[in-house]
């Protein structure tokens, strides 16, 4: 089972993952916490655009086009991540506790303007699901 957490920093994620770590495994459940944060495709086109980029200022400041036009690769992103790395566990584990998850990615996005609002909810429905 995938449990989910998401949140602005701070809003306790790891300690509510903690929390359900150590009641989950006094049933005698096998647990694993990690953070979906990690991209596969997405890392590598962020690196090569950084090294033909001179400096790169934040996302609020620098509307970089970049950034809108990568949102397909950061879906397909999503998926391989999901398959490659976070379903295979799911053999191993009892519940994989995920602190974040993809939709804390589309929430971000959208927040900045990279992700138009009526492309957010279409977004939303065609990533990975966890199961709570």
């Amino acid at each position: 089972m995938i449990i989910a957490l998401s949140g602005v920093d701070g809003s306790g994620k790891s300690t509510l993952a903690q929390g359900l770590d150590s009641m989950i495994k006094k049933e005698g459940k096998i647990v694993l916490i990690l953070s979906v944060f990690e991209y596969f495709i997405i890392k590598k086109i962020v690196e090569l655009f950084r090294r033909s980029s001179k400096e790169m200022t934040s996302p609020i400041k620098n509307k970089n086009p970049f950034l809108v036009f990568s949102l397909p690769f950061v879906i397909i992103d999503f998926w391989v991540h999901y398959l490659l790395r976070l379903n295979p566990l799911r053999r191993s584990y009892d519940y994989i506790i995920c602190d974040r998850y993809f939709t804390d990615m589309l929430v971000i996005l959208s927040y900045l303007d990279y992700l138009p609002k009526n492309l957010f909810k279409f977004c939303a429905e065609i990533i990975p699901k966890p199961n709570l």
